[in-house]
């Protein structure tokens, strides 16, 4: 798994040097809170209700957690899912979709372009692309012999893997607006589950990660 870049610290700066754990934990909450979930996720509603987070296995369970979190986001009204609904949604004329369509539900039924941000009065730039089947798309790249461009996420392809797609809507200022990567892993600390969980499927322990739930993203957050 890749992690973030520069997680170097300066001399004689202890509370940068005790916090650059967050950004490998920022790493491994955005790569599970989509990857994770939007790949195991199958079937309609019903079957989604019948699915006991019993039978999921740890990391499953984490995702699942994680992709319905609205915590994760500035004004904790918005999470993956409220973008990429994981149930049916109701279609022009009061009628439902047969099955989920990992979008917006607003998009759907209301026409809008773009989705509503964490921010009041703030929008996504491009509509809300669904997220079935993401898990499987594969890196971005130039086929040759089609004579196009393949794969990626997003409707422009701008981030080239799942992994990457993952890290941006938690900081994107329109979007679940959180200010940094450190205020993210921050949140995450506030619930105990997570913090076993993460020690418990990836070995990764964030109590090292000292709790600064609005670090700005400047010269003193984790990089």
């Amino acid at each position: 798994m890749k992690m973030f870049r520069n997680t170097r610290c300066r001399k004689g700066n202890s509370r940068k040097s005790k916090s650059m754990y967050a950004a490998p934990a920022f790493s491994l909450l955005s790569v599970t809170s989509f990857a994770v979930y939007a790949h195991d996720h199958r079937g309609d509603r019903d079957d989604h209700k019948k699915h006991k987070r019993s039978n999921l296995i740890s990391e499953q369970r984490l995702g699942s957690e994680l992709y319905q979190d609205t915590n994760l986001s500035l004004n904790k009204n918005q999470s993956c899912a409220s973008c990429h609904s994981l149930e049916t949604v109701q279609l022009f004329g009061g009628k439902e979709t047969p099955a989920p369509g990992f979008v917006d539900p607003e998009n759907v039924a209301t026409g809008s372009p773009t989705s509503r941000g964490s921010v009041a009065g703030k929008f996504g730039s491009l509509n809300s692309p669904s997220a079935g089947y993401a898990a499987f798309s594969p890196e971005f790249y130039f086929d040759e012999n089609e004579g196009l461009w393949i794969g990626g996420q997003f409707w422009n392809g701008r981030a080239a893997t799942l992994e990457e797609q993952a890290k941006g809507p938690f900081l994107n200022p329109v979007e679940m607006a959180m200010p940094s990567k450190w205020a993210v892993v921050s949140e995450l600390k506030k619930n105990k589950d997570y913090v076993k969980s993460f020690k418990n499927v990836y070995g990764f322990n964030l109590h090292p990660v000292p709790s600064s739930p609005m670090a700005p993203n400047d010269d003193n957050a984790p990089q």
